[in-house]
């Protein structure tokens, strides 16, 4: 009996312990596979749930716009501002007819009430560039090139900075604004450096002298990664058509500048800090194509002739404009991950539409254009796109 108890015990206890044994192996294994897994084969799209979902069009907002449309932005949820001939001050072209100046305008989406920014009106820049944040505009006034008698005076032509929040402009030298850095705390510019004009600090902070500009020649674009330090520039050599080089320069290392690639590039944009989103024709043909600087890997995300793309706050929406075989052009949105863009929706077909009248909200949620059906209509259609 004291040896079949003896047995039973022995037995039971070479089960639990086997059974602790496999237990204690299977969680190491589980362990190390999940501490093993470093970023260079991590994909965020094989675990995101939103992976190849289709953006989700909620509303489509007409705007009750008459006129013709020039740019047009978000200031909040409530307003947007747009330019266009409608000041009250005018002058003769050169065939002798009546043009009104460009105005910018306020229009209260609730009230459809327009209010006019006053003494913001100008006659030579048909475009506004809306900050980030939607709480200041750029724009620039001068003389106007079609003006019969035009006399150019630089000391006339004047750019700034309104402040929706105080009403109130900010003066800046003549012809340097080139782009808003992503936190709206600045701007980048150009005069006989290409500078940063740092608002929060207060101070001028020279990215590039003059003597890397010339090497750099003729500045096309800028994009600034969100961490607000990697600059990316476009340049194109004088007697090169259609060919374009693409800089990289780091704030912390102003006046260090690296050639990462070139090629017939139409526009490019910052996603994050190692990955680039371009249109152009690359490998022979049109299309949207990514490029990892790390890897210095190029892969197409659309293959579609893209007129123009707009990429949001966040850089997880595009908007993008495609010219198909017949020359006809329509208005797409996707959502943008991290090595391809979802299933697309299309938004309007057959329209024609300019870079500074298509933006994205602060938010991310919604999306403004303005453009023309067809090329010979006098006003332009003023749609705002809603997403879910």
């Amino acid at each position: 009996m004291k040896i079949l108890l003896k047995n039973i015990i022995i037995t039971t206890v070479l089960i639990v312990l086997t059974f602790c044994i496999f237990i204690f192996s299977y969680e190491r294994s589980e362990y190390y596979k999940v501490f093993e897994l470093d970023d260079v084969n991590f994909n965020e799209d094989i675990l995101s749930n939103e992976q190849e979902k289709k953006m989700t069009l909620d509303i489509v907002e007409k705007i009750p716009f008459d006129g013709k449309c020039d740019s047009c932005d978000f200031i909040d949820g409530e307003n947007i501002v747009y330019s266009t001939r409608n000041s009250s001050k005018s002058f003769l072209d050169v065939n002798n007819e009546k043009l009104n100046y460009y105005q910018i305008n306020k229009l209260n989406l609730k009230t459809n009430k327009e209010e006019k920014l006053i003494p913001v009106e100008n006659k030579s820049q048909r475009f506004i560039i809306a900050s980030p944040d939607k709480k200041s505009i750029f724009y620039s006034d001068g003389e106007e090139i079609l003006e019969k008698q035009t006399r150019y005076k630089e000391e006339e032509n004047k750019s700034f900075i309104y402040s929706f929040k105080d009403n109130k402009n900010i003066n800046i030298p003549y012809k340097t604004f080139i782009k808003w850095m992503p936190d709206s705390s600045g701007y980048i510019g150009i005069k006989n450096s290409l500078f940063l004009q740092d608002f929060n600090k207060g101070i001028q902070k020279e990215i590039l002298d003059y003597k890397k500009l010339k090497e750099i020649e003729n500045i096309q674009e800028i994009s600034i990664a969100k961490d607000c330090k990697n600059i990316y520039i476009q340049s194109f050599k004088s007697d090169e058509d259609f060919y374009s080089y693409i800089y990289h320069v780091n704030l912390d290392n102003p006046n260090e500048v690296e050639l990462i690639f070139k090629g017939n590039i139409k526009r490019i944009e910052s996603i994050d800090n190692n990955n680039l989103i371009f249109s152009g024709k690359y490998w022979g043909k049109k299309a949207l194509y990514q490029y990892n600087i790390q890897t210095q890997e190029v892969k197409s995300l659309l293959d579609e002739d893209i007129v123009l793309f707009k990429i949001s706050n966040d850089r997880k929406k595009i908007a993008y404009v495609i010219k198909d075989k017949e020359g006809n052009n329509s208005l797409y949105a996707a959502r943008i991950y991290k090595n391809n863009i979802s299933e697309s929706i299309l938004l309007y077909k057959n329209l024609f539409i300019k870079y500074y009248t298509l933006n994205w909200s602060e938010d991310n949620k919604k999306l403004i254009g303005a453009f023309y059906e067809e090329k010979e209509e006098e006003n332009n259609k003023m749609y705002i796109f809603h997403f879910k």
